[in-house]
């Protein structure tokens, strides 16, 4: 071999040894590239799986709760003793209430006390019949089932029959003191009279409230009892409901009253109403007589079974009254609430709603568009010249196709021609649709989706519906 041959076989060595370096650099650029894109794309969005889930379909809106209540009035300034807790049941003209003035009432109590004594004690050493009339036997009789009846409740939560037991046990004990010492006897004469005296100073001393009707008692007073009334009900609006949000103040906090403050009122059992103002649209199918499941929002008290009494159309909102059977006295101190009525439940599957995605897709009138071994074209006018363009078919109809906007594909303001009969047609119409972007290996692609359901953080799609997201599938987030 000569010497030019052997310097040119070792130029084309160091030549190719040159060209495997570069190529072995481009391809750790373009390794190292990539991987960078990929590592800026994976800390950039989020990914998640798509799960079954439910939602419920709610109306919700701002509602008053209505109550049949009677304000009790102080009729005079003076000390306050409350005879009965909060939430406890009174009879009709029962004593709920007194008001008097604590250091004189406190002196004449106590020497009727001394005189009770005095006059039972001499009333004791009798033994005449007294003891066994038909009056102090049906008292006995009474107090003995009284006593029956608290020992059932005895250990038990049933606090409010026990303050209940106690103090009709306490009033028939009382009464037969009464009996007792108000007969008035050759014994106890001087006892009787003088008995009688103290009780008139006391009776000019003190005023006892009574219960205008059956019901419950509650110290939470807010100043709306007498504007927020059963027998207005009908009449509210939507501007009558738009006042200021209740303030409610515990009366039962007071130890002293001033005349004409109210102190307490009494709350009908039977039932109460609650009134919102609920969109109009959501509820134009609701009928007086329909039962709903109600529940207020931001209290874990379950729901709330209610039955549409009165429905009043107010502009673009329907005044819902709502009427309630069930025992509510746990929400006396409430007048403002929210509430969510339940409508239904949707099943389907949950995906977050910040993964949802919007596109724009043409419409295509379907004689325009042609199928070649089967993949969709179109024949697009460019300068007076026809070229046939593959597109992305998403879905059709009976008379439209709706295709994916592209810079390679078809575009708005895009002139077509059939195939059939050279008819032409711009395009410009759009269908918005939902979606998300699915994760599939490498390769990310985009899925529709129905939504039948959503709230603020997630929506709820129909797991039927054609090319839509199916369960477990990876969903992409872009933060």
């Amino acid at each position: 071999m000569s010497k030019y041959e052997k310097r040119k076989q070792k130029r084309n060595r160091k030549s190719f040894f040159e060209r495997l370096i570069v190529i072995t650099f481009m391809m750790i650029v373009t390794y190292l590239s990539y991987s960078f894109y990929i590592s800026y794309q994976s800390s950039n969005t989020i990914e998640t799986f798509a799960q079954v889930g439910t939602m419920e379909k709610i109306v919700a809106g701002r509602a008053k709760i209505i109550r049949d209540e009677q304000i009790l009035y102080a009729p005079a300034s003076g000390d306050i003793e409350y005879y009965y807790l909060e939430g406890e049941k009174v009879k009709n003209s029962s004593r709920v209430i007194k008001i008097y003035k604590k250091d004189l009432s406190v002196d004449i109590e106590k020497k009727l006390e001394e005189i009770d004594l005095n006059i039972l004690k001499k009333q004791e050493k009798r033994g005449d019949v007294l003891y066994y009339n038909d009056e102090i036997r049906d008292i006995d009789a009474y107090i003995y089932e009284l006593v029956n009846e608290y020992m059932k409740y005895k250990n038990t939560d049933y606090v409010f029959d026990i303050y209940t037991l106690k103090r009709e046990l306490l009033s028939k004990i009382l009464q037969k003191r009464e009996l007792l010492a108000s007969e008035e006897t050759s014994y106890t004469k001087q006892d009787t009279v003088t008995r009688n005296d103290y009780n008139n100073m006391l009776a000019s001393n003190v005023n006892y409230i009574t219960a205008p009707a059956g019901g419950v008692i509650s110290y939470y007073v807010d100043g709306y009892e007498e504007y927020f009334t059963v027998s207005k009900i009908k009449i509210l609006n939507e501007k009558y409901l738009q006042v200021e949000p209740s303030k409610y103040i515990i009366t039962s906090k007071k130890n002293y009253v001033k005349e004409k403050e109210a102190i307490a009122k009494i709350v009908s059992t039977g039932t109460w109403y609650i009134t919102a103002v609920l969109d109009q649209k959501q509820t134009e199918e609701w009928q007086a007589g329909q039962a709903k499941n109600i529940r207020v929002k931001n209290v874990n008290d379950g729901n709330i079974k209610g039955t549409i009494y009165h429905i009043l159309e107010d502009k673009n909102k329907n005044i819902v009254t709502f009427v309630v059977s069930q025992q509510l006295n746990k929400y006396m101190s409430f007048r403002d609430i929210e509430i969510e009525v339940i409508e239904s439940k949707v099943e389907g599957i949950k995906i977050p709603k910040e993964a949802i995605i919007k596109k724009d897709l043409l419409i295509v009138p379907n004689e325009f568009v042609s199928i070649n071994q089967g993949k969709e074209y179109v024949i697009r006018l460019e300068e007076g010249q026809k070229k046939a363009v593959g597109v992305s078919l998403h879905s059709s109809d009976e008379t439209y196709a709706y295709i994916e906007e592209s810079v390679k594909g078809v575009k708005r303001g895009d002139v077509l021609v059939s195939s059939k009969d050279n008819k032409e047609t711009t395009l410009s119409a759009t269908k918005e649709i939902s979606g998300v972007n699915i994760l599939v290996g490498d390769i990310v692609m985009f899925k529709n989706i129905n939504i039948i359901g959503s709230n603020q953080e997630v929506c709820i799609v129909d797991q039927n519906a054609p090319n839509s997201v199916n369960v477990y599938d990876k969903i992409i987030i872009e933060s």
